[in-house]
Formats: structure tokens, C-alpha cells, sequence
């Protein structure tokens, strides 16, 4: 009889039946959250806060539950989301286009809508926030009284938010953190070889590469970890719970109630664990189920559950609405010439394919070529920062035909012109008629361009230059050193540097400095949406009035210059079919 007095003192059963997708609950029994557990077997996902928790279903959406009434109440609609993190009361979720929502307290600003839209991974601090974005970067939201939104520079694979601190696991393996910790919190531990972190309150957890667990911070029971390897983990503000690695669970706390896992929670399969105040969540399933593809990113968030060479999707440009940017040239460089920025118009989307490790596989560019306002037959390439004998596949496409795309190899990178002569897709008759740049001469529809290329060893980001993944220029007249960036961009060993400083340019090397005039006008522009250019021979600062300030001010001013707000242009100006 004392054996089943403690059962039922520690634990309340969630559900009757313990299908695969359960969630249950163990711990205090005077926590709420052991109440109006969300019924079903469809969960995939789970999150516990101060006093709630949330699940994450199968069809993307949410349910949550316990005291928190600000959670409860407030919990976001729709079947959009891929993973949740909980605070102490707020809590944030990540959706399928890689914005975040968040929602509860907001005393601290930790619900307000972070903003980027690349973001893999997230982790809800006390009342501040960590994403994680495909490119390694984190970004911390919050309170930042103690500088735990201070992100060290460097790129990240996981994140944990704590009380007054935040822990990130480096590329190298590395256990950092910021902030303040007045109980040891930041006294990380030393090695390369860790795979996992975890954090909550007043102590953190890191999980090594060999299955060991560490602990640190404030020093109670909650640091005092079994020995033993283990698959999965999770930190709450009394105590942790893991997964070892014959599916055994296991728990440490302060807290009594959690310093041991019930029988009847240890006899179900248990595939995820989350840690509250006082009180754990197990979400029941098989092993190895949630993984399809053993590539270490979990089914929910992986976007190839079934390919263990990619995991994730990133498109560029980023802050587009609609997934779609415009690259804008004037092909009179290094003089200034009419500066109407329709010598070569494309419409373009570039779409990266990250494997499990947040390094490039694919990259996919779409393209639109929308106008050809040029006397010159101009070319459009891409430099790309590794070399050529790393592609694996290439396949272009030009206006639903194959189409060759040339590379160029240029030392330990290398050049794929996209567009070899513009006179393969439109015919610029001459006599001062072009291509959709004349409001007073036949529009035609957009013309599609693309190229799928496969990596034979996947690209890691964190090694690119600082112009990133790819560098975009046009080739005038198709002369191949004849080359125009966009400005900053720095030439390709193939330039004709001869030209630098000629005419209105003020291209110095030596100062960094590429592409752009004394006054910074440029002679390339890259822009998020589907951007309407100026007619021929119609400056570009006289149909958009803030473009001059803009540069001018190196950004500054206007930065939203190129919209079609009414005060801002001369839309007589502007080419509007």
C-alpha cells in the first residue's frame, strides 16, 4: 500500500490511455498542469513554462493548458507551427516560413515579432528569447537588464534561455554564455565535443558527443547529475529530466517530487521530455520514429524528413513578403550614363537546401527577366564561394528550355554565367526601341531562368566571404572583366581593374570600397520586392525622391525609398504596364 500512496501522490494520470502522441505529466501534487491535460495521440511536440504547458499536434497546431491564464487565454490559431519553447509566462513558437510569434507577459518586450524569417530553432528564457537562424546567427529578444541578449559573435547549433543569462552551443562544439550569473551560471564547461544544451532558471545542462551530461550554475541537486549516456534532455527551474540511452528516464532536482521518474511514466516509450517549475512533460511514440532519417533534426522541423543530407530551407532574399527580390542595373559604369536602372531588370529567388548541420547542399536560383532597357547584348553571373569541382550537378533553364550555363573558374571559387547574352531571350530591335522599358511600346511577359545545382561536399556558410553565398554582377556588352556589382561587392579575380576610379567611380581597394560614386550612388541595386524601375532615360532619383538621400546617407534615410508611396515618387516616371 505505501508503494501505491507514493504513486499517486506524485503522480496524476494525464490521459487513460497512453497511445503513441500522448503527452503525460509527473511531478508536485499541488501543480495544476497535471489538470485538462489536452487529450489526443496526435502530439508531436512539447513545452513546459511556470505553471503551464503547451503541445504542438501533427497538423501544426497548438494547445496549451495549467494556471497561466495569460498563455491559455491567448494561445495563437492556426496549423502553421513547428516548434514551441515556454518562459516563465510567455511562451514563443516557430512557424513554417521561419518567423516566430510570440505571446503572454510582454512586460520585457519577449513577445514582440522578431525580425527575420529564417529562423530553425528557438528557446524561451525566463523573460527573454533566442533564435537561432539558418545561418548560425542567433538573435536574443527581451529583457537585456543583465545583457542576456548580448550574443557573442559566431555561429551557433543550439540555444538556451535562462534567468539572467543565455548559453549557446558553438559550431566547434563550444559551451559559451552571456548575461550575468550570480550562481555560477556562466562558468560553462570546457570541450568541443557537446551536442546539446539546455537552461531555465539558475543553473544549465550540456550533453556531450559520447551520451555524458554536465551541469552548472547554482549549487544544489539540480547540477548533481546520474552518470550514465544519454539521447535527449531537458532543464526546469527545480529540476531535469533525460532520456538515457537504453530509453530509460531519468531525473535530478532540488524539488523531491522530481528526484525520481515513477514506474508507471519509465514503463511507456517516452521520446521527448520537457522540464516546468515543478512538474515534467514525457510525450509517449517509438524510438527513432521522430527521426526519420537519423540526421539529428526531429521529423516536425525537418523539411526532408526522409533525406539524411538535408534538412532545412532558406530563401533569399530574406525580408521579402513575398519571397521574391529585384536585382537593377545601369550598364554605363564607370560613368553614371542616364541612370534609369533598367539596363538589365531580373526578378530573382535564391533558395538554399541546408543539410542537418545548417551547411548549404542545393542551391536553386529562380529568375525573372523583366526588362532589357540596353543597346549592349549584356551578361548576368554569379560568383559563388567555393570551387567548381564541388558541384556534383548542374541544370540550367532558360524560358522552359534547357539552357548552357558557362562556369568561369576563378582561383578557389568559381563563375556561373547565367545569362550568356541577353539577346537569347528578347530581341532588341534598335533604333531606340527596347525591351519593357517604354510605356509606349509592347509589354512583354517576364521571361523564367533557373539553375539547380547539387554540392558534392555541403558548404559551410560560416566560412563565406562577406558578401555571403553569392555575388551577382552583370558582364557589359559580355565583355568578361567588364564588370558591375552591387555596391560594396568586391570585383571577381577577372576584373579589368583599370577602370576602377574612372569616370564617376570612386572603386578603391585599397579602402574597401567598391562600385559606388564620391556621393555613394550606385550602379547595382538589390531589393526585396517585385520592384517597378524607372522608363527609359528617366533618372532613377527623379521617379523615387528618396533614392539620392538613401545612398547618400549610406542608408540612413528613406530606406524604404523604393516602394511606390505617393509622396515619395513621380509615378509618370515609373514603368507601370
Amino acid at each position: 500500500m505505501k508503494k501505491i500512496s507514493i504513486v499517486l501522490l506524485l503522480t496524476v494520470i494525464a490521459v487513460g490511455a497512453f497511445a503513441q502522441g500522448t503527452i503525460v505529466v509527473w511531478g508536485s501534487p499541488h501543480n495544476q498542469v497535471a489538470k485538462n491535460v489536452p487529450s489526443g495521440d496526435d502530439f508531436i511536440g512539447i513545452a513546459a513554462g511556470n505553471a503551464y504547458g503547451i503541445g504542438l499536434r501533427a497538423d501544426g497546431s497548438l494547445a496549451s493548458w495549467g494556471q497561466a491564464n495569460t498563455i491559455v487565454n491567448s494561445t495563437p490559431a492556426g496549423t502553421n507551427f513547428t516548434a514551441i519553447s515556454a518562459g516563465d509566462q510567455h511562451a514563443i513558437a516557430l512557424r513554417e516560413d521561419g518567423s516566430v510569434v510570440g505571446w503572454g507577459n510582454n512586460s520585457f518586450g519577449q513577445t514582440n515579432t522578431p525580425p527575420f524569417t529564417d529562423f530553425v530553432k528557438i528557446s524561451a528564457g525566463i523573460n527573454h528569447n533566442l533564435g537561432l537562424r539558418a545561418n548560425g546567427e542567433v538573435y536574443a529578444w527581451g529583457n537585456n537588464d543583465n545583457g542576456q541578449c548580448n550574443v557573442p559573435a559566431g555561429t551557433y547549433l543550439d540555444i538556451a534561455g535562462g534567468n539572467t543569462y543565455s548559453i549557446g552551443l558553438t559550431t566547434g562544439g563550444e559551451v559559451v554564455a552571456w548575461g550575468s550569473g550570480w550562481n555560477g551560471e556562466l562558468n560553462t564547461p570546457a570541450g568541443n565535443d557537446f551536442v546539446q544544451v539546455a537552461a531555465k532558471f539558475l543553473h544549465a545542462i550540456a550533453r556531450r558527443a559520447d551520451g555524458s551530461i554536465v551541469a552548472w550554475g547554482n549549487p544544489t541537486d539540480n547540477i548533481i547529475v546520474p552518470a550514465g549516456s544519454y539521447t535527449d534532455m531537458a532543464a526546469g527551474w527545480q529540476g531535469n529530466v533525460a532520456i538515457r540511452d537504453d530509453e530509460e528516464l531519468v531525473s535530478w532536482a532540488n524539488l523531491w517530487a522530481l528526484k525520481t521518474v515513477p514506474e508507471w511514466v519509465n514503463d511507456l516509450t517516452i521520446v521527448k521530455v520537457a522540464a516546468g517549475n515543478s512538474f515534467f512533460l514525457g510525450l509517449t511514440g517509438e524510438f527513432g520514429e521522430a527521426d526519420a532519417d537519423a540526421d539529428g533534426v526531429a521529423d516536425n522541423l525537418d523539411e526532408y524528413p526522409d533525406d539524411p543530407l538535408r534538412a532545412y530551407n532558406l530563401s533569399y532574399p530574406l525580408d521579402s513578403s513575398t519571397g521574391w527580390g529585384t536585382l537593377a542595373y545601369e550598364d554605363m559604369w564607370p560613368a553614371q550614363g542616364d541612370y534609369d536602372f533598367n539596363d538589365l531588370v531580373l526578378g530573382y529567388k535564391l533558395s538554399l537546401v541546408l543539410d542537418a548541420d545548417m551547411k548549404v547542399k542545393d542551391i536553386n536560383g529562380q529568375f525573372q527577366l523583366r526588362a532589357v532597357g540596353a543597346t549592349f547584348q549584356n551578361a548576368f553571373a554569379i560568383e559563388f564561394p567555393f570551387a567548381s569541382s564541388n558541384v556534383e550537378t548542374l541544370v540550367g533553364n532558360g524560358n522552359s528550355s534547357p539552357y548552357n550555363m558557362p562556369i568561369i573558374e576563378a582561383d578557389t571559387h568559381f563563375i556561373l554565367k547565367v545569362i550568356s547574352n541577353t539577346n537569347d531571350f528578347v530581341s532588341v530591335p534598335g533604333g531606340d526601341i527596347f525591351w519593357n522599358s517604354q510605356p509606349e511600346q509592347p509589354h512583354y511577359d517576364a521571361i523564367p531562368i533557373d539553375f539547380q545545382m547539387t554540392l558534392s561536399d555541403s558548404y559551410d556558410m560560416t566560412t563565406a566571404p562577406s558578401w555571403g553565398i553569392w555575388n551577382p554582377y552583370l558582364m557589359v556588352n559580355r565583355v568578361q572583366g567588364h564588370e558591375i556589382h552591387l555596391p560594396g561587392y568586391p570585383p571577381t579575380m577577372h576584373a579589368d581593374t583599370s577602370l576602377f576610379g574612372k569616370d564617376d567611380d570612386s572603386t578603391d581597394p585599397a579602402q574597401n570600397r567598391y562600385y559606388k560614386t564620391t556621393s555613394n550612388l550606385p550602379w547595382a541595386l538589390d531589393l526585396p520586392i517585385n520592384w517597378r524601375y524607372p522608363i527609359e532615360r528617366k533618372q532613377i532619383s527623379h521617379a523615387y525622391l528618396g533614392f539620392a538621400p538613401w545612398a547618400e546617407s549610406g542608408g540612413a534615410q528613406y530606406p524604404n525609398w523604393y516602394e511606390m508611396i505617393p509622396s515619395q515618387i513621380d509615378a509618370n516616371l515609373i514603368y507601370n504596364p
